[in-house]
């Protein structure tokens, strides 16, 4: 019998700006019963946008002003879903999403800020850096900056807009850029209107304007640019200024896909009531810069996104669960803390201003103690995952403490060597039907067919990813010896939710299986479901032979070793599963496991002498089957080995997947030299790379065509003659 506290209603939160990052946060604590909470985020992380000037100042690591939504989701239990949002179908409660199927929902809140309206400037979007989003803005600034101290690009700079934020970004980039390098340093702010700063009372004006006037800065009101080139900027006077960076911090306008959908909007915003509900859709609300409520305007400003937080959190409660809804009632005035670059602030509130470095010791604090909310303790850990009602596992589900997803979930080497022994002297004699090869070969009345199946355990609270991620997994089978797939069984294991809940999720997964089997003119032509304590998707392939077939045992000495993708994925999985992985690595893991390898199999079926991919048993075990069905040794390249972005300092943390064990074993089988890291050929690869022994002549015409089609591809080593060993060099 189904509990009725199954999960059963979609709550999905649209962008992950400061509300809803701390609407994520009151869940952690909060949870409602029955309801499955997905984030919808273009980026793994929310930049803090009060703590930007400090970071371009250089008073902050980049990671100290970055909220990890990816961590924050998974405390929650939450799905996040990394993805653009770019429409909404209200008459169908569809978010719609960009390169992958809209997602349904009960009740939707959207967070995602503005946009710049100078994108419309001519230049601007190819030759200019817009303050917002955050992270992008950050990285051009880094850029620049390391161009200036390396003495590549002049430091003249150029701001558009002449508010706050304007202001403080030109005092912060001065301050860094007089820190970084002895050179004169030419920043100029350009504002359309008569003054700077005309939002301020007249003393906290011109408290700041003296900061800039200690700074050399340069204000240029009244003018306006109508043009931006690679080192210039145009005035509608035709007068040219040099600049070799542009930011523009002026114009914020909503996103084209609000007014586009069927939702009330005021210029282009959400219109919001006080409850911040949709005026003409009660199942949306919305909060932050996007939404603007006509019958009490308040300025876009982040300390109202952060105000906002716990009335959205209580009004998306009511509107789920049934209750009184609460009004957002905004204060008449805030403290406002202006930074000027160096350790010193101007403050602002009630008409009074002061200025000086207890202000911005204050700012300090204050914006460490919100970064500070979501350093969770161990105790909201265990409280978030015990209220997990995400898609990975049901109510229901008892876990190890430390049971992997994906291909680190196999079954180990020597276990599964026991267990095949008895077939071994069973299998046909024939070259492509040994158990070692990666796909099993049938032939029936005279035609010849491939086969392969794989099955994956959820690592990821996001069925479209697991689905593509486990359709390109099981087709590396084929591709791997050379055959070519042509159709595809599904087999899905739903954890228990609604009924209406498993049609959504089966929707989403077979569109995920279909994307990725239409990439490689593969057909999907059945499968089966079953319901169960977790999310788990697996795949039976078939092909038929291509025009050159491949096996694992062919290689020869002389043969470089070439590796399409980078290892890594178990550890960072396993990383993510202990939450030490940031959200970024994680994503960045998901995005090489969700890059089809058919392309770079094809091209280096052509040219190589042996094949194999890179999945459960590690680089390491994969080219050590290579070795023994060779009866060939190999040298190996340790540091030309690709490892994915965050993989050597988690297993430096000790992030082992739960069949790395098992792999290590092979460790005998290494000669290290003086070579002792080499814990991540061990590690079990989800959709790994192909791994290709390529005869030198054949090196130069392989590494051509991988060039042109812009596969990846990586030198690693070399084969040799000898016993099957691995000897790092």
């Amino acid at each position: 019998m189904r509990s009725s506290r199954l999960p059963s209603r979609n709550l999905v939160l649209v962008g992950g700006g400061h509300t809803h990052a701390l609407v994520l946060l009151d869940w952690i604590r909060n949870p409602i019963p029955g309801t499955r909470l997905t984030l919808v985020s273009d980026a793994p992380t929310a930049p803090y946008t009060g703590m930007l000037p400090g970071y371009i100042a250089g008073h902050y690591r980049l990671d100290e002003l970055q909220i990890d939504l990816v961590r924050l989701g998974k405390r929650a239990g939450a799905r996040i879903v990394i993805a653009r949002a770019v429409g909404l179908n209200c008459q169908e409660r569809q978010v719609l999403l960009k390169d992958r199927p809209a997602l349904a929902y009960d009740v939707a809140s959207i967070n995602v800020g503005v946009s710049s309206a100078l994108a419309m400037l001519p230049g601007f979007r190819q030759f200019a850096s817009p303050a917002k989003p955050l992270a992008e803005f950050a990285a051009s600034w880094d850029q620049f900056l390391h161009k200036v101290v390396a003495g590549k690009a002049e430091p003249k700079v150029l701001v558009l807009g002449g508010g706050v934020a304007g202001v403080e970004l030109a005092m912060a980039m001065s301050f860094r850029l007089r820190t970084e390098t002895a050179r004169e340093v030419q920043i100029t702010i350009c504002e359309r209107e008569g003054q700077l700063l005309g939002e301020l009372p007249k003393r906290c004006r011109l408290l700041l304007t003296k900061r800039l006037e200690l700074h050399g800065i340069t204000a240029r009101c009244g003018e306006a640019v109508a043009e931006i080139t690679s080192d210039h900027a145009v005035f509608a006077s035709g007068e040219r200024l040099p600049a070799a960076f542009v930011a523009g911090a002026a114009g914020a306008t909503p996103h084209g896909w609000l007014e586009q959908s069927d939702l009330q909007t005021a210029s282009g915003f959400i219109a919001v009531d006080k409850f911040l509900r949709s005026r003409n859709e009660p199942n949306v609300f919305a909060a932050g810069d996007c939404c603007q409520n006509a019958e009490n305007p308040i300025p876009r400003s982040g300390v109202y996104a952060i105000r906002q937080a716990p009335v959205l959190a209580g009004n998306l409660r009511v509107a789920l669960s049934g209750g009184r809804m609460r009004p957002f009632q905004p204060q008449k005035d805030f403290l406002k803390l202006v930074s000027t670059g160096s350790k010193h602030a101007v403050g602002t509130k009630f008409g009074m201003s002061a200025a000086g470095a207890q202000l911005w010791r204050l700012k300090d604090f204050i914006d460490r103690r919100f970064m500070d909310r979501f350093k969770l303790s161990a105790a909201d850990s265990e409280h978030g995952t015990s209220a997990q009602t995400s898609v990975g596992r049901s109510q229901g589900a008892v876990e190890s403490p430390m049971l992997c997803g994906g291909c680190g979930a196999k079954v180990g080497q020597s276990a599964l060597d026991a267990a095949l022994e008895p077939l071994r002297g069973r299998a046909p004699s024939k070259k492509f039907c040994r158990l070692d090869d990666d796909a099993a070969l049938i032939e029936f009345n005279g035609q010849e067919m491939f086969a392969s199946t794989d099955h994956l355990r959820a690592f990821f609270d996001d069925e479209w990813i697991v689905a593509r991620i486990a359709a390109i997994h099981a087709l590396n089978d084929l591709r791997a010896v050379g055959a070519v797939p042509r159709s595809a069984l599904a087999a899905v294991t739903i954890p228990h939710v609604s009924d209406r809940l498993q049609r959504e999720m089966v929707r989403e997964i077979m569109s995920a299986a279909r994307s990725a089997c239409d990439e490689q003119g593969v057909e999907i032509v059945g499968g089966h479901t079953s319901q169960g304590a977790e999310l788990a998707i697996g795949f039976t392939v078939l092909g038929e032979p291509g025009e050159r077939m491949n096996a694992v045992s062919d290689a020869l000495p002389g043969d470089c070793l070439l590796l399409t993708k980078p290892i890594g994925s178990g550890t960072v999985l396993a990383a993510h599963m202990m939450s030490l992985a940031s959200g970024e690595e994680l994503v960045g893991a998901l995005s090489v496991m969700a890059r089809s390898a058919h392309a770079a199999a094809e091209i280096l079926g052509r040219h190589a002498n042996a094949m194999t991919d890179v999945s459960g048993f590690g680089l390491a075990g994969h080219l050590l089957a290579m070795l023994e069905g060779s009866s060939v040794g190999a040298e190996l390249e340790l540091d030309a080995v690709p490892v994915m972005d965050g993989a050597r300092r988690l297993h430096s943390l000790g992030a082992k997947s739960t069949l790395w064990p098992e792999n290590a074993k092979a460790k005998e089988r290494i000669q290290a030299g003086k070579s002792t890291d080499c814990g991540l050929l061990f590690d079990p690869q989800t959709s790994g790379g192909i791994l290709a022994t390529v005869p030198l002549e054949s090196l130069n015409g392989a590494l051509a065509e991988l060039a042109r089609a812009n596969e990846q591809v990586h030198s690693i080593g070399r084969i040799v003659e000898g016993p099957p060993v691995i000897a790092l060099v």
